[in-house]
Order: structure tokens, then C-alpha cells, then sequence
């Protein structure tokens, strides 16, 4: 265990930067987005207003999305410096380097994220099956 948690400080110590530059790119594209959100008062048509209150709703799942991924970034940086940066959190095994490469906010090895994967799935599945039956 030891030996994994200095594998991944040493594998961590060039992601951080690599999160640390998505961060600054996040505030400023996060500072446009919420920026444009008032725009919805100006328009005196009805047609406009429902254009603008759809960019709206888009402009505000993008805001939701930035923010998770804010969080996922944050995470990972706190991983690196806690030493436990590359190592699966549902198995303990060390996450292969193409997969942190790839995606460097990943808490899951491969088969990890597959298995998970592969429950969603089953669980959709079951929920499409059972909301098809009739009442």
C-alpha cells in the first residue's frame, strides 16, 4: 500500500498542473455563462422569449455540468496531495496511467468503472421493464 501511495504522489505531481490550468479555464467560461443569464427580461416578443429562455436552460445545464466538474478537478487534486491519486476507490488497485492520462479525474480503474457501467445498465433495463407493465 505504501508503495501504490508514492506511485500515485509521483504520477500526481504532473496531473496537478494539467487540473490546476482546466480550473482557470473553468472560471472564466463559468464567469460567460452565468454572465448572459439576465437576458431573458429584454425581450418583449413571445417567440424571443422562449429562444431566450431556451439558451437560458441550456446556458444553466452547461453552468451544472461545469460545476460538477469543478468538483471532480478539486477532488483530484486533494487526492494527490492526500497520496491516494491513481488508486481505484472502489478496489484499492492502482488506476492504469493511459486511463489517468485519458481522464485524469477518474476514481475508478477500468473493470471497476466497467462493472458500474454494467449495473446502470441493468438497473435501466429493470426500470424500462417495470414502468412498461401494466398498472
Amino acid at each position: 500500500m505504501v508503495r501504490e501511495k508514492r506511485k500515485a504522489v509521483e504520477t500526481g505531481r504532473g496531473v496537478k498542473e494539467q487540473l490546476s490550468d482546466i480550473l482557470i479555464g473553468m472560471s472564466v467560461d463559468v464567469r460567460g455563462v452565468a454572465g448572459s443569464a439576465s437576458q431573458l427580461d429584454r425581450h418583449p416578443d413571445f417567440l424571443d422569449q422562449a429562444a431566450a429562455h431556451r439558451d437560458r436552460e441550456v446556458r444553466l445545464r452547461l453552468l451544472k455540468r461545469k460545476s460538477e466538474r469543478f468538483y471532480e478537478v478539486q477532488d483530484a487534486l486533494f487526492r494527490i496531495e492526500n497520496g491516494t491519486y491513481g488508486i481505484c476507490t472502489n478496489c484499492g488497485d492502482e488506476i492504469g496511467p493511459a486511463r489517468l492520462n485519458a481522464y485524469p479525474t477518474t476514481t475508478l480503474c477500468l473493470e471497476c468503472q466497467r462493472d458500474q457501467e454494467r449495473c446502470a445498465r441493468i438497473r435501466s433495463s429493470y426500470h424500462r421493464t417495470v414502468s412498461s407493465l401494466p398498472a
